[in-house]
């Protein structure tokens, strides 16, 4: 499931304006939003609530190397934001947000 437009618009609300190409979201956990990503991940299985398992699926790295999601859930950013179908990727070393 993709963020929608409005949904960026909230996120991008919640920051600063970038000093660079990488925009971050600061809170009790850091989060990236990413438009090479293909789906919201974390490395924090702590943060996903209604944890499901599902078929694994491999996730390609930035530097290459491929990484498995074998468990989704959703993650409440704040009262109005939720993120669904976030994949927990132990491997990641930062939380990402995948925006189109």
């Amino acid at each position: 499931m993709k963020i929608t437009d409005d949904q960026v618009q909230k996120l991008l609300s919640l920051i600063e304006a970038p000093k660079d190409m990488h925009v971050k979201l600061f809170g009790k956990y850091d989060w990236l939003l990413d438009t090479g990503a293909s789906y919201h991940m974390t490395r924090n299985i702590n943060l996903l609530q209604s944890v499901c398992d599902m078929n694994p699926i491999l996730v390609g790295m930035p530097n290459g190397a491929v990484a498995l999601a074998s468990k989704h859930g959703s993650v409440k950013l704040n009262e109005k934001l939720i993120l669904r179908d976030v994949l927990y990727v132990s491997s990641l070393n930062c939380n990402l947000i995948s925006i189109a």
